[in-house]
């Protein structure tokens, strides 16, 4: 599997991707949620135009990650391409360029993304309200 840097050529895939993304983030949670697109969504995609992205394919974007120095910010995999290894190696090239302890978030009730994280050492440090799209949700924070 290639993983390779972003480029602004990928942004209409993502674009595609990202509220498929957050709902499967979100799938755990009993609130129906209503997302508006990473272009629209001012807080995220400030964060997203912020961090180092890396794409996994070449023409066809089957995941995508992202950091801003130590946090890991998003790590998605198409629901079509799991089990197959590509989060885990999207998790290990991600955390392969952080220098120190790693943190990320992740709503509480994804407990097979926490799963994941807890096979690689992270360990929940806290638990926090916040919110997607004026719906409230309770988020762990996990660090490395």
């Amino acid at each position: 599997m290639i993983i390779r840097e972003y480029s602004e050529s990928d942004f209409s895939h993502i674009l595609a991707l990202y509220p498929e993304y957050i709902l499967d983030e979100l799938k755990y949670e009993t609130t129906h949620f209503e997302l508006p697109s990473l272009n629209e969504d001012e807080l995220r995609g400030s964060l997203f135009l912020n961090s180092e992205v890396y794409v996994c394919g070449r023409s066809e974007i089957i995941a995508f990650g992202a950091i801003n120095g130590s946090e890991i910010r998003a790590i998605y995999v198409h629901p079509n391409a799991r089990g197959k290894g590509i989060g885990t190696q999207l998790l290990e090239f991600m955390m392969s360029k952080i220098k120190g302890r790693a943190l990320l978030y992740v709503v509480a009730s994804n407990s097979p993304a926490i799963g994941l994280y807890q096979k690689y050492g992270f360990k929940i440090t806290s638990e926090f309200n916040t919110t997607y799209n004026k719906e409230s949700v309770v988020a762990n924070k996990m660090e490395l």
